[in-house]
């Protein structure tokens, strides 16, 4: 009987203590699910894109879960996915990218072990509303095109600047959405005008009103090459031969902005492209004998002034000719016209297009840019027509054109014109403005290649538009390259 007793009191220990474990354990578990939630929470820091939201420490906290809803009363279905049940170990955290002028509602539960209070109260926070951007002073003011500048504004996405030609916008030339950074570039097609121009900053369906309106008068000079900017590669080398014949003899009409086009042509390659002063052979009203000593003759080229001045394999040249060329009516061959020369004979003066093509093509330079404002096609000879410097596009067929390109005036049957405005053969002024205007670099990755340059020269608005409004005749530049040389680079705009 006792040794049964025994077992049976032990059984009622065990028991008892099973019992009270249990018992603990349920009043641990009881005392877990009624975990204290926040009381309070305070929001500071308020911007237009954040804020942040506060809470005091709770010492047997193991963590804090933070909930952010655009929604107070559909909180959980409105909940932001990055503020979704984030799980924190401070009693602070910064909502960042958040919309301007926003209503936000927040919520945090505390955290211990595996277990979580109930939420605090809602909070609710309201952004601030974006400032509108303020325009600053533009930069590279060119005849047309100009970059504005502007201060970035705290919680903006993009930017949407507009243009117009009336300071009410009610012809607005240009609108640019989508717009990031703190400036931006624009272009016009037409040269020259005043615009006025203004900004906002956007998020998504936000947005600002409009800044105070910016005026900006844009004038077309060619001539100015202030704010404009380029890298020629390895012009250190590199070599120009520019001819400008105006002042012709023998009766013929001078060609009257020759010498313009040729002095802004040294202009552009020294001042802009870094030709050296010692690599520029300039020319005005050129005689027969210039010719031969700048090209060479039919003999030989070797001895010429170009070809000494060549470094093998890296100089590149660049040639330009504003002037008359025609026609022999005898053997049918082009000539340029050197001012002594006669245009009803030029095979006896004239410097033949077929020596210049075959020398050049000899010469060992690294490539070769020429540049032609003339034509070739005797139409009218002997008179040359007011306002018209030549006629036909030389028929461009040349040796070894893997490294040449031909930049001609005009094409076919065509005449070359000028452009009295603005002082210049209208396709001088073109080439330059080509240069000049970074509407040319196509794709904006600021390299303008010898195909861009093509494609702006003969684009109907410029030099065709021109020549038709001006004289009633059909001018289009004609330009001949592998497609290898044109898609190589002319030149690369530079960062001021």
């Amino acid at each position: 009987m006792k040794k049964v007793f025994l077992i049976v009191s032990m059984c009622s220990f065990f028991y008892s203590e099973a019992q009270i474990f249990i018992l603990k354990s349920n009043t641990l578990k009881y005392e877990d699910k009624r975990i204290e939630s926040l009381k309070e929470l305070e929001t500071v820091d308020v911007t237009e894109s954040e804020f942040t939201a506060k809470w005091e420490v709770v010492k047997w906290a193991t963590g804090y879960v933070l909930d952010v809803s655009t929604n107070r009363d559909k909180f959980d279905e409105y909940m932001i996915p990055n503020y979704k049940n984030l799980s924190l170990i401070y009693n602070n955290k910064t909502i960042s990218r958040l919309k301007p002028s926003t209503q936000y509602y927040y919520r945090v539960s505390v955290l211990k072990e595996n277990n979580v209070s109930d939420p605090s109260p809602i909070q609710s926070v309201k952004t601030k509303d974006m400032k509108v951007p303020t325009l600053n002073e533009p930069k590279g003011i060119g005849s047309n095109d100009f970059t504005i500048q502007w201060n970035m504004v705290e919680g903006a996405l993009s930017y949407q600047i507009d243009i117009s030609t009336d300071d009410k916008f009610t012809n607005i030339q240009n609108s640019y959405p989508n717009i990031t950074g703190e400036q931006h570039t624009v272009y016009f097609p037409t040269p020259s005008g005043t615009y006025y121009y203004r900004i906002k900053a956007m998020n998504q369906d936000i947005s600002t009103d409009y800044s105070r309106t910016k005026k900006i008068t844009l004038e077309d000079n060619v001539e100015d090459i202030t704010n404009l900017h380029i890298h020629y590669e390895s012009a250190e080398n590199a070599i120009a031969v520019i001819i400008g014949n105006k002042n012709y003899e023998n009766n013929i009409k001078a060609v009257e902005y020759a010498i313009n086009d040729a002095q802004s042509i040294k202009n552009y390659v020294k001042e802009v492209m870094g030709f050296s002063e010692e690599n520029i052979l300039y020319k005005e009203d050129a005689i027969s004998t210039d010719f031969i000593k700048l090209f060479g003759n039919e003999k030989t080229f070797e001895g010429s002034q170009l070809y000494k001045r060549i470094k093998k394999g890296e100089s590149k040249v660049f040639i330009f000719y504003a002037g008359h060329g025609a026609p022999s009516t005898h053997t049918k061959e082009n000539y340029f016209i050197p001012v002594d020369a006669d245009i009803l004979s030029p095979e006896i003066l004239g410097y033949s297009m077929k020596t210049f093509e075959r020398n050049i093509s000899r010469m060992p330079a690294k490539s070769i840019t020429i540049v032609l404002d003339a034509c070739f096609s005797g139409i009218n000879m002997p008179q040359i027509a007011e306002g018209i410097s030549g006629f036909k596009a030389i028929p461009l067929k040349i040796e070894n054109s893997e490294d040449k390109i031909w930049f001609a005036s005009s094409s076919g049957e065509q005449a070359s014109t000028w452009y009295e405005k603005k002082q210049h053969g209208t396709f001088t002024y073109y080439f330059l403005k080509g240069i000049q205007s970074k509407a040319t670099d196509e794709n904006k990755d600021g390299n303008v290649t010898y195909k861009e340059l093509q494609n702006y020269l003969i684009h109907p608005d410029n030099v065709t538009y021109t020549a038709r409004i001006l004289h009633n005749i059909e001018q289009t530049p004609q330009v001949q390259a592998s497609e290898t040389m044109l898609q190589n680079i002319f030149f690369t705009y530079k960062n001021e």
